[in-house]
């Protein structure tokens, strides 16, 4: 039951949207959706989710620069927490601050970065 449960409501639309995706990256982690599943069903959902790498995560950064040094034009990033609410500034890539990094010297820029 929802009453019953750990979870914290929120009535933003907004935060709901931005906090999608850092659910997506915490399911993509080894062992998370096994604790809710079976291997059979969470390697069905693996195949469908994107695969994400936090670059606040040393492990992650440099798993994320040695596949990006294989092969510079097979990664996109994008900023994690922006909301897309469908209206206004949030719809906006460039002014959100959202827009896809997808150039060779920009993604080595941010892989670069402390």
């Amino acid at each position: 039951r929802f009453e019953a449960s750990n979870a914290i409501v929120s009535s933003a639309l907004s935060s709901r949207l931005a906090h999608r995706r850092q659910v997506q990256y915490a399911f993509s982690r080894p062992g998370v959706l096994e604790g809710f599943l079976t291997k059979e069903e969470a390697a069905e959902i693996r195949e469908v989710l994107p695969r994400q790498w936090h670059l606040g995560i040393s492990s992650d950064r440099e798993e994320a620069r040695a596949l990006f040094e294989r092969d510079q034009h097979s990664l996109v990033a994008k900023n994690v927490l922006r909301p897309r609410t469908g209206s206004g500034k949030t719809q906006d890539r460039a002014a959100s601050g959202g827009l896809l990094i997808d150039t060779p010297s920009e993604l080595l820029k941010l892989l670069n970065e402390p």
